[in-house]
């Protein structure tokens, strides 16, 4: 096989509801968190029928061969196998979505049925209709990134926080942008001027941000178990690990990650990678996906 370009495995975006990203508990491994992200690149626009009543389909078909090489997964037996294990326990576990109102939750199934056969590289799979919503027309509140940037990560921890983080980080900077245009009457500005405005809009992206999060509302939301009860361990065996994942191989960088003891808050210093840092950690995808590769043809 010759040496893949990441345009070549990752041609759509990951795309979801923000409930999903940000209050969804679910406790799913990172093969299944990215079956589900791999399904989300696949969705295609609605047709419309005679009468203008739109039609989504949720019925996909996973290529194994396509989904290993953009999980950095070797192509063999032993990794179809893992694939097909998942997509029974993701038929079997639900999701849980706090709504927007008051003290509303809901349960959602992922899964309606999936099939496959022994001999061929592929599964057909049926989303469960109360997942549509989360997932198809998304028209605001919601999370999208390049799928490269999850793909590679090990943890399944470290596939929430980065979705997690990602989903308030893109908020915080969407209100800020806002914000700042609806302060600049651009008619009246000059050409030169424009641009200044414009570059300020660029660097209120690239600012750091500080989000902080309830130490009770991540062990929640990672679907912890009693054994990750002090600040301490939660850090060392799981946030650490993550951040180190995430800054590697994902377009966001945390800088630091600081605990309030009084308040019991988290707060991380986050900031979105710059175009050079990104094409460096492309870069490195790109490296690890084609070793795999490599061995995969042996």
């Amino acid at each position: 096989m010759n040496k893949l370009e990441l345009s070549e495995v990752f041609e759509h975006e990951v795309k979801k509801s923000n409930y999903l990203a940000m209050s969804a508990q679910f406790d799913l491994t990172a093969t299944e968190q990215k079956i589900l992200n791999y399904i989300t690149t696949l969705i295609k626009p609605p047709t419309i029928d005679e009468g203008g009543k739109l039609h989504y389909t949720n019925l996909f078909e996973i290529d194994f061969s396509k989904f290993c090489k953009m999980a950095g997964m070797k192509i063999c037996g032993a990794s179809y196998n893992v694939i097909r294990k998942s997509l029974l326990s993701m038929y079997r576990k639900k999701i849980e979505v706090k709504l927007p109102e008051k003290n509303t939750f809901t349960g959602l199934g992922i899964l309606d049925r999936y099939e496959y056969k022994d001999n061929e590289g592929y599964a057909v799979i049926l989303l469960d209709d109360r997942m549509t919503p989360y997932l198809f027309e998304l028209k605001n509140n919601f999370l999208k990134y390049q799928p490269q940037y999850t793909m590679l990560l090990k943890s399944k921890f470290s596939i929430r926080i980065y979705e997690w983080i990602k989903s308030i980080l893109d908020k915080e900077i969407s209100l800020k942008q806002k914000k700042y245009k609806n302060e600049i009457n651009f008619n009246n500005l000059s050409d030169e001027e424009k641009k200044e405005k414009i570059k300020e809009m660029i660097r209120i992206r690239q600012k750091k941000y500080q989000i902080s999060l309830k130490l009770n509302d991540i062990k929640k939301f990672l679907s912890l178990s009693k054994n990750y009860y002090g600040y301490n361990t939660i850090y060392s065996q799981i946030l650490a690990p993550a951040i180190k994942e995430i800054n590697e191989l994902s377009d966001i960088y945390i800088e630091n990650c600081e605990y309030d003891n009084e308040l019991k808050f988290v707060t991380f210093d986050v900031r979105l990678k710059d175009i050079k840092e990104r094409h460096i950690t492309d870069d490195i995808i790109e490296e690890k996906i084609n070793s795999v590769n490599k061995k995969s043809n042996k």
